[in-house]
């Protein structure tokens, strides 16, 4: 039981600094190509990973890195480290920052459909409604009335481009139940960012020819080394942590905790106005993973028990609790 509540807690952290990355990207984008952010926060990241592991005498790493899980890892590298990143700032370019909250909303959905019928996972009631919470806690929290006119086949495309960006990030964390042995959560940070910095290495590189590096600032430099050290390495850490020790579907409720970041961190430090259907869109939220993370019911009824097609005297795992055959008068 300990264990689970700790995995939820590295999950909300792991989430709520990964909504940092919006405040902080929002500020470096603007003033820096898109592949060559992600080259340079991917190289810090995986300075930051390689200098730890190298001091941590733990496991063997090569144990750890099967031929199967280098390929699941890279693929999600691929999916929700570079594909993720790339569609949504692109996407963002199309369309509005409302219907790309909405569109983003979809993700816990998709997990939960990927583990549906991949992973077999069975829905309780309280996952069920857990879910439709949190769609519905994101949907209001991203609401907005926009007056911009957009031409409406790029609006079309920009939503293409995100909902895109939704199936990467779901992948992400889908893939991860794929893995075994499961690498510690240090070893996979490192390989995903290392599969992502040579996935945006060669466009990185072209961008890097044509760019001038004097129009930046310290305050870029330290966005750089905050998004590669703490928005990928320690982000992706706990969330490799907890995922690993929850099922794909209550792992999907905790991206709800994103948007929630991104909130509290617009408000606090670029004064963004707060609004009634934010504080109603966190309170579906928040009673989303409370759903979400409770644990099933056991439950010890004899007679149920008693119904079970176990051998008598038996134990059935069901019910936890030794069935003896009751003696005849």
């Amino acid at each position: 039981m300990q264990e689970s509540y700790g995995a939820y807690v590295k999950m909300a952290l792991g989430m709520f600094i990964s909504g940092s990355a919006v405040v902080v990207g929002k500020m470096v984008v603007v003033d820096m190509p898109v592949f060559l952010f992600q080259m340079y926060t991917l190289a810090c990241a995986m300075a930051f990973s390689g200098i730890i592991l190298f001091f941590r005498r733990g496991s063997s790493i090569k144990e750890q890195l099967s031929k199967d899980n280098l390929l699941i890892l890279f693929f999600q590298a691929l999916m929700g480290t570079f594909l993720y990143r790339v569609f949504l700032l692109y996407g963002l370019r199309f369309t509005s920052a409302g219907e790309s909250g909405i569109i983003l909303s979809t993700i816990p959905a998709v997990i939960m459909v990927l583990s549906w019928i991949f992973l077999k996972e069975k829905m309780s009631y309280y996952k069920i409604i857990g879910i439709i919470f949190s769609i519905l806690g994101i949907v209001i929290f991203n609401f907005t009335a926009s007056s911009a006119v957009v031409n409406p086949s790029y609006r079309i495309l920009g939503n293409i481009f995100v909902f895109c960006a939704v199936l990467g990030e779901s992948l992400f964390t889908f893939l991860r139940k794929k893995l075994s042995p499961v690498p510690s959560p240090l070893v996979s940070t490192f390989m995903v960012s290392f599969y992502g910095f040579l996935l945006a290495l060669p466009l990185a590189l072209y961008q890097q020819y044509h760019f001038n590096f004097s129009s930046l600032t310290y305050m870029h430099y330290l966005a750089i080394l905050y998004y590669g050290g703490f928005v990928t390495v320690l982000s992706f850490c706990l969330w490799f942590a907890g995922v690993s020790k929850v099922s794909a579907s209550t792992a999907g409720a905790y991206y709800g905790i994103f948007p929630v970041s991104v909130f509290l961190l617009s408000y606090f430090i670029l004064n963004e106005a707060v609004y009634f259907r934010h504080i109603a869109g966190l309170a579906l939220i928040v009673t989303s993973i409370v759903l979400l993370s409770k644990k099933p019911v056991v439950i010890e009824d004899r007679e149920l028990a008693s119904k079970s097609k176990l051998p008598q005297g038996g134990i059935n795992p069901l019910w936890k609790k030794n069935i003896v055959p009751e003696e005849k008068e």
